[in-house]
């Protein structure tokens, strides 16, 4: 969700009445940045469901413990800001709606939405310039409106061109998404191997090239190393012509929590589409092997599998 002020979970239930005085749960791995300021707010709010260290068992506990009558809202991300890990929308939604059908399922799809096709959802978000195209911000539950059609509309404000080419945006990705994917896995497959021959270099999130299970948004941290420093070396070896990036990514509590990562520095993430080449991960990784002084890898490293 886009980042409101702490009276977040109030706007919520003003915009759906439906929900006032009933549970609200977000999914403590999402990419929401005020998380931490609103949880308090909540009744009954869960901060421990921790999916991520437990695997998909535990999603699953969690999930038939908590839909009972008094949970009317699930928000959750369709894929992770810094694992790059895909959740099972379909599944989940099934799952959770077997327990209690008034439950009510969102999905934010920023990382999600420029690498797969969105279809048959009840209620989606996520960003249009994250899917190529205007950098605008709809606020179409928060807005006040007489009617959706005031809730939803793109007219007025915005510079009409950028939105225009929305159309033109969908136009291009629908016959292209199995391209897409196909694309990807081959990115993530080398990016993946690469790394792995790095024996300070540890790897967060999915170890498969499986577009079924992850995208290709790649984070890792380096041993004896801040990874803003090593951001910053490896734009300096390359003349800034790769963008690789430092930090949480509006998913702090991920990355302090559960990943146990530094709250400040986070990790570097390598976020890739299917516009990039193999090629351009080759040169990445000569790059990263310059800046770790690593010229040949050692005979005692551990070969991939």
């Amino acid at each position: 969700m886009p980042a409101f002020s702490p009276e977040d979970i109030d706007n919520v239930r003003v915009s759906f009445p439906a929900l006032s005085g009933d549970q609200v749960f977000f999914d403590n791995a999402a990419g929401t940045q005020v998380l931490g300021s609103v949880a308090d707010r909540v009744q009954d709010y869960l901060l421990s469901p921790n999916i991520v260290n437990e695997g998909y068992q535990a999603a699953a506990d969690f999930i038939s413990a908590s839909s009972d009558e008094i949970a009317r809202l699930v928000c959750l991300t369709h894929a992770s800001n810094i694992l790059g890990t895909i959740n099972d929308i379909k599944a989940l939604s099934a799952k959770i709606r077997s327990l209690n059908s008034r439950i009510l399922f969102c999905v934010d799809g920023v990382a999600y939405a420029s690498h797969r096709k969105i279809d048959d959802v009840d209620f989606y978000i996520f960003s249009w310039y994250k899917v190529f195209g205007p950098r605008v911000q709809w606020g179409i539950f928060f807005n006040p409106a007489e009617s959706l059609d005031d809730k939803i509309g793109l007219a007025g404000g915005w510079c009409q061109e950028l939105i225009y080419g929305i159309p033109a945006v969908v136009q291009y990705l629908t016959p292209r998404w199995e391209r897409i994917a196909d694309q990807e896995e081959g990115l993530q497959f080398v990016l993946l191997r690469l790394l792995c021959y790095f024996k300070e270099i540890l790897v967060y999130g999915e170890d498969t090239d499986d577009t079924e299970v992850r995208v290709p948004t790649v984070s890792f941290t380096v041993e004896g190393w801040r990874s803003r420093d090593l951001v910053e070396a490896v734009e300096r070896e390359t003349n800034g012509e790769f963008k690789i990036r430092w930090g949480t990514y509006y998913s702090v509590r991920l990355a302090k929590e559960v990943l146990r990562l530094d709250g400040d520095d986070g990790a570097v993430r390598v976020s890739m589409v299917h516009y990039n080449t193999v090629e351009e991960i080759l040169l990445l990784h000569g790059a990263l092997t310059t800046v770790l002084d690593r010229g040949a890898r050692d005979d005692d490293t551990e070969v991939c599998e």
